[in-house]
């Protein structure tokens, strides 16, 4: 039972938060599918898919229906939980933070020329 509740909360996630609710319109391209089969039995599935997503999609008569095709609309979906708390919530912002007593310098600017150019040298044996 946990299981089954981690993973409907996991998919009610992804549905409502990502594009993924778009594959639920699966049933809606197949059906399509087989109405362009209809009219035309030598269609493949691929040339249906090329006319709906490769080309700009023309006016027709069925052009409701190719707009209810997976990935066609602009309409997202966003579900958020927020959990609010129930009593209000105050910050104590009244801290002082110590000054440094003293200035910490680097003292030696000398760089080894050596030092340097290994770095760039390649492995020896």
């Amino acid at each position: 039972m946990r299981r089954f509740v981690i993973l409907f909360i996991i998919a009610l996630y992804a549905l409502g938060s990502t594009e993924l609710h778009e594959l639920l319109k699966l049933p809606v391209l197949t059906a399509h599918f087989v109405e362009h089969r209809q009219h035309d039995p030598k269609i493949s599935f691929w040339e249906f898919i090329y006319e709906h997503y490769g080309v700009p999609q023309p006016m027709d008569a069925d052009y409701k229906k190719d707009v209810e095709l997976p990935f066609k609309s602009t309409i997202t979906f966003v579900f958020h939980i927020v959990v609010a708390p129930t009593e209000p919530i105050y910050f104590n912002a009244s801290y002082s933070y110590p000054s440094l007593q003293h200035n910490i310098t680097y003292q030696n600017r000398f760089v080894a020329k050596k030092q340097c150019q290994d770095i760039w040298q390649p492995p020896r044996c």
